[in-house]
């Protein structure tokens, strides 16, 4: 969540902490400046040793955590009373949390003369999804073998892919297309929702085929190369085009 918060108490205040509505929780402050903050309503830190902080029960924590709480529902109010009347309140709204995040369910391959393509069918979580993050992972080199495509990169992390990936279009929040050009053998993906949770995927986006080849020698009358293919499934035979005007081709 990391959610921080600085409280101001003066002589006789005291600040409580309640949980979509439940009991209030005492939190024990100084006079004066007070800094604590949570990240997970089971674990709040305070930067006053003496602090005690609320001891939430697991039913409370998983109001939000588990989320077994409505949307509406789900928030944490810190309120300040001097006696019993209450003299501040702050609600944290965490309609807009969850810890589950949008998954991929499916993921079909297609193949175009120069890009690859990945269809994929989404998942969204109570937040939404809010984009689909995309980066080169590995590639066919000329020979068939996989390497990574950026030297001396062979993954990314979550910190990489919110900020620095590239976008993939989310069409309906429920699918999103991407393509690559087709020596891409394998990219990352990050389905990222409006809570800002990261969901990371290693995605084949090239089907287990590929053809290339390189140029052994060259003339302006002749050309001589070498075939390359790669299969997942083995190759049983090859067959060669030629044409003189790039429009009518024969078998060689």
């Amino acid at each position: 969540m990391g959610v921080s918060i600085d409280a101001q108490m003066a002589s006789g205040e005291v600040l409580y902490m309640s949980v979509s509505g439940d009991q209030n929780r005492l939190i024990t402050t100084v006079t004066g400046e007070n800094k604590f903050g949570f990240n997970l309503l089971s674990s709040i830190v305070s930067n006053i040793e003496t602090m005690k902080v609320p001891s939430l029960t697991t039913l409370e924590a998983n109001y939000i955590e588990l989320d077994t709480k409505p949307l509406a529902d789900r928030y944490v109010d810190i309120l300040k009373y001097n006696g019993t009347e209450i003299v501040g309140k702050v609600r944290i709204d965490l309609s807009n949390f969850s810890k589950t995040g949008s998954t991929i369910t499916s993921a079909t391959l297609s193949s175009q003369p120069t890009l690859n393509t990945v269809v994929l069918a989404l998942s969204s979580s109570e937040s939404k999804i809010e984009e689909v993050r995309y980066e080169y992972l590995n590639k066919y080199e000329d020979d068939g073998t996989i390497v990574n495509y950026y030297e001396g990169f062979s993954d990314f992390d979550s910190t990489y892919m919110k900020s620095i990936s590239k976008k993939s279009k989310v069409v309906n929040n429920l699918t999103s297309t991407i393509s690559a050009p087709r020596n891409v053998q394998s990219i990352k993906i990050a389905i990222i929702d409006a809570a800002g949770n990261v969901n990371l995927y290693n995605q084949q986006i090239a089907p287990s085929l590929y053809i290339g080849y390189s140029i052994d020698s060259f003339t302006t009358d002749s050309v001589q190369l070498t075939a390359k293919v790669f299969s997942g499934n083995g190759v049983n035979s090859i067959t060669f085009s030629k044409s003189v005007d790039g429009i009518d081709f024969t078998d060689d």
